[in-house]
């Protein structure tokens, strides 16, 4: 017994993910290291519901409401001898009602607010504060049909980029937690110096809070602020789970989000600093997107919307920064006096301006950061198709893409993967008049809203991409007028359909064929 009091003792004072490799190793301490994280977990929940405890926490479960913040921090840490007041939830919009009563009627607490911070204002769609025996529970839903991830990934530091069910705890940047820093994001920046949210705007005994990452010696590596990471990128994110039944990796699991901690990085060791970047293009930027067609006479006016800008390739994706050394994503080529000159990899596809009389090839570059292999996720499209805001900290996109390997509602296979890109709805795009005019040379009609992509990959191992050329046209324009003018776009109405949604395939070889989903 005096054997597993010591045990006890040393495994309480362990990052949960040391305690749960340890009850990995034998039968015994199996035994011993569950025992420390249920009690651990009891300690930091039990006192906002005192003798209700299994009643929250089975309220929890049936809402499937996700802890965060403090509590969240305290359950890595184990630092548990501090005394956590605030025990803050997120839930979905659907659930957000039943879980509020729940603490109302059951708990007994009462409401102090309904206003959620300014910084937060954006992503949260209700909001509630409760206060009950001098302990307070803040709860907050994003809006309808919006994964629980985009307001824990849109939180003021990386140290409140934390989260976890009644089974299991997942932590963004976890390097950085063991380092004991905590990084302002872009909504951090945004809460004044002597207000506070979060881990933003105060001090902290065991962090050190820090506004960018000005202070790294170094450069920034994969964490660097303005890189967009997916959720599935494990690198930056670690899950640990006690009880498979309410498994934490369930709910990130095949879901499409992205995100980023700012929209620029400080650090000038990083070959992505500020300074470096500020000359790329970061906007959905092709002049042609707004129409330039008469209502009168449905035709081209030239003179306002020539499609000059699409024939050249834009000096801001010519020139983008910083230049790659590695020669596989490098393109060289022979400037004027005959010395190379090399350029970042571009890719050509094929461009459906909602203000173009014709479609045109483009040069699409990659995203920033992109080391490895290019995939579908790694083209910079939203300068020709706009799908995520400029001040964005989490986006979805894999619903606005279809990949096809044969043309749509016809038995007939192409020579390659063909993927369309479309433009998020809720922009408000202008209506794509040259599809509209492509649909009356068919005797068809149309109003999808702007612009399209198209690029092509080869079927060959590893999907590489192909530049597309005139004679792909063809192709492209068969896909296009099945897929989307005969039977329409894939998202008449984006507002019902999850934000988290992942009806289309990151994968290539997950194609959609002649069907949508």
């Amino acid at each position: 017994m005096l054997l597993e009091d010591m045990v006890t003792i040393i495994l309480e004072m362990l990052e949960i993910a040391d305690v749960i490799a340890m009850t990995r190793t034998c039968r015994s301490m199996h035994h011993i290291g569950r025992a420390v994280v249920h009690s651990r977990f009891k300690r930091i929940i039990c006192p906002f519901a005192m003798e209700a405890f299994n009643c929250l926490v089975n309220a929890l479960c049936r809402t499937q409401g996700l802890i965060t913040g403090s509590a969240a921090r305290a359950m890595i840490t184990g630092d548990i001898h501090q005394d956590v007041r605030d025990l803050n939830i997120v839930v979905l919009h659907a659930n957000f009602h039943a879980l509020a009563k729940f603490l109302k009627d059951t708990l007994s607490y009462s409401i102090l607010s309904e206003t959620c911070h300014p910084a937060m204002a954006g992503m949260i769609k209700m909001f509630g504060s409760y206060t009950a025996h001098s302990r307070y529970i803040t709860l907050a839903c994003p809006k309808r049909d919006v994964h629980v991830l985009h307001l824990i990934l849109n939180a003021p530091s990386t140290a409140d980029m934390v989260y976890m069910t009644t089974g299991g705890i997942t932590q963004f940047y976890p390097q950085w937690m063991r380092q004991g820093v905590s990084i302002h994001s872009r909504t951090g920046n945004l809460v004044p110096w002597d207000n506070k949210l979060g881990c933003a705007g105060q001090f902290h005994d065991h962090l050190r809070v820090e506004r960018g990452t000005n202070f790294i010696d170094t450069t920034c590596g994969n964490r660097c602020p303005m890189l967009w990471h997916h959720v599935s990128d494990k690198c930056l994110c670690e899950s640990v789970d006690w009880d498979l039944a309410h498994s934490v990796t369930h709910t990130y699991h095949n879901v499409d989000i992205e995100w980023r901690l700012n929209t620029y990085c400080t650090n000038t060791a990083c070959r992505f600093n500020i300074h470096i970047m500020a000359s790329n293009l970061d906007v959905a930027g092709a002049r042609n997107r707004k129409s330039g067609w008469s209502r009168a006479l449905f035709k081209p006016k030239l003179t306002q919307c020539s499609g000059a800008d699409v024939k050249y390739i834009p000096q801001e994706i010519r020139c983008r920064k910083p230049v790659s050394k590695d020669p596989v994503t490098m393109l060289t080529r022979l400037t004027a006096n005959g010395t190379p000159q090399r350029y970042t990899i571009l890719v050509k596809g094929a461009f459906y301006g909602a203000g173009c009389y014709r479609p045109f090839l483009v040069s699409i570059p990659i995203n920033n950061g992109v080391k490895t292999k290019l995939t579908l996720d790694d083209l910079y499209v939203n300068y020709w198709v706009r799908q995520r805001d400029l001040m964005a900290l989490t986006s979805t996109q894999w619903h606005l893409r279809r990949t096809f390997d044969r043309i749509p509602h016809a038995d007939m296979a192409v020579d390659g993967l063909y993927t369309t890109y479309f433009e998020f709805p809720d922009n408000e795009p202008p209506i794509n008049h040259l599809l509209h005019l492509m649909a009356r040379m068919s005797g068809a009609s149309t109003s999808v809203n702007g612009s399209i992509l198209v690029v092509k990959q080869s079927l060959s191992p590893g999907y590489p991409f192909i530049n597309m050329n005139k004679d792909d046209l063809f192709l492209a324009n068969a896909i296009i007028h099945r897929s989307v003018i005969v039977y329409g776009p894939p998202h008449p109405e984006l507002k019902h359909i999850p934000a988290y949604c992942t009806t289309a395939h990151s994968d290539p070889r997950y194609c959609c064929g002649p069907n949508w989903t």
